[in-house]
């Protein structure tokens, strides 16, 4: 099944008067919760979906415990996560304080073999949308 496309405007930087361009960008159709992951991996495999279900929690709880140390996480075939720092811009290196520094999301680095696998993916661009109509 292809992979649902549609154009959107690029953004230009307010001081170039450049002609209007536009992009490609995904179009996500649904996401997948856990149930539905343990429910596919419960029909390859020899566990249930409680027993599937059971092992995405630890996981889950695993990965923010580990995130939280300062570990990255790298889950072969799919790739490496690890946590970003943003912190208040200072003039001076003493000025900040960890006390200042949060969390400033989670990286996910995709592996090369993924990024590979995936570089033959078909798509298709919607068939409504008013982004599109804006292209035509």
């Amino acid at each position: 099944m292809p992979v649902k496309y549609d154009f959107f405007l690029t953004p230009q930087p307010k001081d170039k008067q450049e002609k209007v361009r536009y992009h490609a960008r995904t179009v996500v159709e649904n996401t997948l919760t856990n149930k539905d992951i343990a429910t596919e991996i419960s029909k390859r495999c020899t566990i249930n979906r409680a027993e599937a279900m059971a092992v995405m929690d630890e996981m889950a709880e695993i990965f923010r415990q580990k995130l939280m140390e300062g570990h990255a996480i790298k889950l072969e075939g799919i790739g490496t996560f690890h946590i970003s720092a943003k912190s208040p811009s200072v003039r001076n290196k003493k000025e900040v304080r960890a006390e200042s520094i949060k969390c400033g999301g989670v990286v996910y680095r995709a592996e090369k073999k993924l990024i590979r696998q995936l570089s033959s993916t078909k798509f298709q661009k919607v068939m409504y949308s008013n982004t599109s109509l804006e292209v035509s």
